[in-house]
């Protein structure tokens, strides 16, 4: 089984986990829970394809669906990195919303899906413990889950837009995000645009290209010293895997981000694997 991270938030199963290259039949079974379970699903990296009888949808990074448990569903996959929330939906706004539904698919600029999976996926960052109160949280998980799978699928962007050339470009930066030499100008290269209309596609965003660029290079760094499969590499060793120059650099940002040493971060990582051990080996039906 493939390592994995999950909370309960009430009815609403939040994970996050890395899958290797496979095809998974998955039967009529509710994804192996006791309820009625609906599983809504957004790719954080890799490009996932979801197929029933009468739907078929390849999904991307950003890309998200919805698949109820009471058909039969085929997930196929080079490999990814996915948010998956399993949802009771018997006790949940969403009750008798999707009965005749297969699939429900989301292109990755559909702004509403891929935001709740970023949100989703910084929640699980939180080492909460069995005493926590998790009212608030549950609402919040349940106002983001419900707000999404009910918004309107929206249609892909024309690939000529700026919005769709922007999303291309932030797919590119996400998959060469460990190399060392990825900056706007090799990137502006990679696309046959200057760096001044390149800078210009972001100029009326949250953040600029180098900002994205430091951003994915830094989850990596983090999916990284949070995976018990890189447990046994040295710190400089991650840094170089995941672009950093130096190790000084590295830890540099780590801490900026979390407060904490990279050999903290692994340790708390390390720790909470261990906690959350037997929710992992009972998370049933997934893509493992």
């Amino acid at each position: 089984m493939d390592p994995r991270r999950t909370t309960r938030f009430g009815p609403y199963y939040v994970s996050l986990h890395k899958s290797p290259p496979q095809t998974v039949h998955l039967p009529p079974e509710n994804f192996g829970h006791p309820w009625k379970t609906a599983r809504y699903s957004v790719v954080i990296e890799g490009e996932v394809t979801f197929s029933c009888p009468t739907s078929h949808h390849t999904l991307g990074p950003r890309g998200a669906a919805l698949c109820v448990g009471w058909r039969p569903l085929t997930i196929e996959t080079p490999g990814a990195l996915i948010i998956e929330v399993d949802i009771a939906v018997d006790r949940t706004p969403l009750d008798g919303l999707f009965d005749n539904t297969g699939i429900i698919a989301w292109e990755s600029d559909a702004v509403l899906p891929s935001a709740t999976g970023a949100a989703l996926r910084e929640l699980l960052k939180h080492p909460f413990s069995p005493t926590d109160d998790l009212t608030d949280y549950i609402r919040t998980v349940e106002q983001l889950v419900v707000a999404a799978a009910t918004c309107p699928v929206e249609t892909r962007a024309d690939d000529g837009s700026i919005h769709g050339e922007r999303n291309r470009i932030i797919d590119y930066v996400t998959k060469h995000r460990d190399e060392q030499n990825l900056t706007p100008t090799t990137v502006a290269k990679a696309f046959g645009m200057s760096k001044r209309k390149l800078h210009r596609l972001f100029e009326h965003e949250d953040r600029s290209l180098g900002e994205w660029i430091s951003s994915a290079r830094l989850s990596g760094a983090l999916d990284r010293l949070r995976d018990p499969v890189f447990a046994g590499k040295s710190i400089e060793d991650v840094a170089i895997m995941c672009g950093y120059g130096s190790s000084v650099g590295f830890r540099r940002a780590i801490y900026a981000e979390t407060g904490m040493t990279p050999k903290e971060v692994r340790a708390q990582a390390a720790s909470l694997w261990i906690e959350d051990g037997a929710d992992s080996e009972q998370a049933a039906g997934s893509v493992t």
